[in-house]
């Protein structure tokens, strides 16, 4: 049977007997679309041994096998891949390594597009504020606990008279955080320097 174009390998069809042109048969193929298409195959005439009638003879003639519609289709990419009218310039550009398709710019539909342009947004301001902080009151216990170790550091025992000292000073029994350090200052005696050097180690110490 001749090649077909649009038959493949082991490509499935229907064979039928033409029954007016005997013994010639019809090969049905159906594309990709389901459009049906019919070719008329006349039998080959083969000899006592079974060769075709019209195959070349060994040893006296050579003839190539003709081409497949793929064998055609790989052909007609070569030719246009290179931008060739043969099939010989074809294989000279490929084996001196130029680009296949050279003459296309893959970038063409990129560079064709232009980027949106966009309204500047002015920016608004904002009112916001910073929350202020402010610690808690210390409890008469708890400011003494503080302004003893502060007086301990400085060498100065805490006293009776530093506790009544507070306690007249703060008669609601709420001392201010930021109080201690001046509250640490007047506790010691006039001749202590070194402490009044380092204030704030006094006022800033743990309960």
């Amino acid at each position: 049977m001749p090649d077909l174009d649009g038959i493949t390998t082991e490509q499935n069809v229907l064979v039928s007997v033409n029954p007016y042109e005997a013994p010639a048969v019809d090969v049905t193929v159906k594309d990709r679309d389901g459009t049906e298409r019919v070719y008329t195959v006349q039998p080959i005439n083969v000899d006592q041994a079974g060769f075709d009638v019209t195959a070349p003879v060994i040893g006296e003639e050579f003839a190539r096998h003709k081409d497949t519609a793929t064998d055609k289709a790989i052909r007609r990419m070569d030719r246009e891949a290179y931008a060739t009218e043969s099939l010989e310039d074809a294989a000279k550009a490929r084996r001196a390594g130029r680009p296949a398709y050279e003459s296309i710019d893959i970038m063409a539909d990129v560079d064709a597009q232009k980027a949106p342009l966009f309204f500047p947004v002015r920016g608004s301001v904002l009112d916001t504020f910073a929350p202020v902080r402010e610690l808690p009151p210390l409890t008469i216990v708890g400011a003494a606990m503080r302004l003893k170790r502060a007086l301990a550091e400085a060498g100065v025992a805490w006293e009776e008279r530093h506790m009544e000292m507070l306690m007249r000073a703060y008669p609601n029994a709420a001392v201010p955080e930021d109080d201690l350090k001046d509250l640490a200052r007047r506790m010691l005696p006039v001749n202590v320097m070194e402490f009044e050097a380092t204030p704030m180690r006094a006022a800033g110490g743990a309960a």
